[in-house]
């Protein structure tokens, strides 16, 4: 409790004349001991390869309904959607889930049962740049998704 922690998702994003449009992701979780602490709240940031936060893109409310103290199973999954974002994406940038513990500790499986901990993102172009791939001409939207487990580091 009290503490600050960083889960890094270790594939870093990288899509040069391109902007990140959106990040969709999920996740479920379980506040800790003491029931009676201040909730944790966690944001996902966009940061770059520093550690520098270069986008904040959501921030959630206090999460304390679901208690290890009663454990009955994990938290449906949240659901975190940024749109109309417009980030750069010259330079390499990752997608980080900050949680602040506050009072309380908060336990986040880094797993994809029943999608629980998932991320997916957009890109535009930001001019009228194309790029070819295998002799093809990339269309005006990408995307790329996927599941974290094993692909994160940190703890919270």
């Amino acid at each position: 409790p009290g503490e600050v922690a960083r889960i890094t998702l270790r594939q870093p994003l990288r899509a040069p004349t391109h902007k990140i449009s959106r990040l969709s992701l999920s996740f479920r979780w379980v506040a800790g001991y003491p029931a009676s602490g201040a909730a944790s709240v966690v944001k996902v940031l966009l940061a770059n390869a520093a550690g520098a936060t270069i986008a904040s893109l959501f921030t959630s409310g206090p999460l304390s309904n679901y208690s290890h103290d009663a454990f009955a199973g994990y938290s449906p999954p949240l659901l975190v959607t940024a749109a109309d974002l417009g980030v750069p994406n010259d330079v390499p940038l990752f997608v980080v889930v900050e949680v602040h513990n506050n009072g309380r500790n908060l336990q986040l499986p880094l797993d994809d049962l029943a999608r629980g901990f998932n991320c997916t993102i957009e890109w535009d172009y930001t001019s009228g740049a194309t790029s070819a791939t295998r002799g093809q001409t990339a269309p005006a939207r990408g995307s790329a998704s996927g599941s974290a487990s094993g692909s994160a580091s940190g703890s919270a």
